[in-house]
C-alpha cells in the first residue's frame, strides 16, 4: 500500500520533478526533502542587519525543496520585490535522520558538502519582521536556494589525498572532537565576570588578558576537555578502520582487532586491554588535579 501511494503516477496532479542535486563524480542525484538555514549565525552580518549576537542566538528557518536550483542555471528576477540580496552559504547534505543526537555523533550523519546562495526578498522580510509575522515570503519563493554540484564527505578526503594518512585521521578527528571541546567549554566562558574588560582598561592587550587572567579561570574545564578529547580519539575505531586500517597510520582500536582476530587467546587478549588501558590512564593522572578543582572550587559553575 506505501508503496502504491507513494508512486509518482498514484496522484491527482502531476506533482513534477523530485528536488535533488547533482553528486560529484556520480550519475546518481541526492534527494532534497527539507532545508533548513541557520538565521543570526554570523555575528558581523547579525551587526549589520541592527542585532546583538551576543545577546539572541542563531534560530533555524526553513525553505522549500523545490526551492533548490542546480548550479549553472539561470534564474529569473524574483517577483513582488524591490530588493535583492544574496548571502553565500556552506551547504552540508544530512544522510541519515535520527532523533536526540550526541554533539559527538553529529557527523556521522553528514553525507556531503556544497555552496550555496541564500537568495533573500529583503523589502518583503523587513514587513513580515514589523509585523511579527513568519519570514516565508522573504525566504522560501522559487529559485531561492542555487546549490552547487554536492561532494560526498569521502570522495573530498580522497581528492584532497588524506586518505590513509596519518594527518587526514587527524583532521577527521578534529572535526568531531573541536565542536564537542567547544559545546563543552562555552559555558565556562560565558558565565566568567567581566574581567576583560576592566582588564583592558588597566592596559592588558587581548592576548595577555587571556593568558593570565582567564585561561587560569577555566584551567579546570579545559582539563576535563583535554581529558574527554583524548579518550575520543585514542579510543575511535570507525574511522580509523575506514581510512587508515593497513597502513603505516594505523591506529591501535584497529590494529589491536585485527591482532585478536588472527590470535584470540585469553593472554592476547589481555595484553592488549593493558596496552590500551596504559595511556589514557597516564593523561588522567597527570591531568587528575585540575579535575580535582573543577569539582571542588570551580569558579564559574
Amino acid at each position: 500500500m506505501k508503496d502504491k501511494v507513494m508512486a509518482k503516477d498514484n496522484f491527482v496532479i502531476d506533482i513534477g520533478p523530485l528536488p535533488s542535486l547533482k553528486v560529484e563524480g556520480s550519475d546518481a542525484r541526492f534527494p532534497v526533502a527539507r532545508i533548513y538555514c541557520v538565521g543570526r549565525n554570523y555575528a558581523d552580518h547579525a551587526r549589520e542587519m541592527g542585532h546583538d549576537p551576543d545577546r539572541e542566538p542563531p534560530f533555524f528557518f526553513m525553505k522549500a525543496a523545490n526551492s533548490v536550483v542546480e548550479s549553472g542555471s539561470t534564474i529569473a528576477y524574483p517577483v513582488g520585490t524591490k530588493d535583492v540580496h544574496h548571502e553565500i552559504e556552506m551547504v552540508v547534505a544530512i544522510g541519515k535522520g535520527g532523533k536526540n543526537i550526541p554533539v559527538e555523533k553529529a557527523l556521522d550523519h553528514v553525507w556531503g558538502y556544497a555552496v550555496g546562495l541564500d537568495m533573500t526578498r529583503r523589502d518583503l522580510q523587513g514587513e513580515a519582521k514589523k509585523m511579527g509575522r513568519p519570514w516565508e515570503m522573504g525566504k522560501s519563493f522559487d529559485e531561492s536556494a542555487p546549490v552547487s554540484t554536492l561532494i560526498p564527505f569521502y570522495s573530498m578526503y580522497v581528492q584532497l589525498g588524506l586518505n590513509g594518512t596519518r594527518f587526514g585521521l587527524i583532521v577527521v578527528t578534529l572535526t568531531i572532537t573541536v565542536p564537542f571541546v567547544a559545546w563543552m567549554l562555552i559555558g565556562y566562558f560565558r558565565n566568567l565576570p567581566p574581567i576583560e574588560r576592566l582588564a583592558r582598561i588597566d592596559g592588558y592587550s587581548r592576548t595577555s588578558c587571556l593568558l593570565t587572567l582567564i585561561l587560569p579561570l577555566v584551567k579546570s574545564g579545559i582539563a576535563v576537555a583535554a581529558v574527554i578529547a583524548f579518550l575520543f580519539s585514542w579510543n575511535e575505531y570507525t574511522y580509523a578502520l575506514v581510512l587508515v586500517n593497513g597502513t603505516s597510520a594505523n591506529t591501535v582500536p584497529p590494529a589491536i582487532s585485527g591482532f585478536l582476530a588472527q590470535y584470540p587467546e585469553p593472554g592476547n587478549l589481555a595484553a592488549s586491554v593493558i596496552l590500551t588501558i596504559i595511556p589514557p590512564a597516564l593523561f588522567a593522572y597527570f591531568l587528575q588535579r585540575h579535575v580535582t578543582e573543577m569539582s571542588l572550587v570551580d569558579p564559574v559553575r
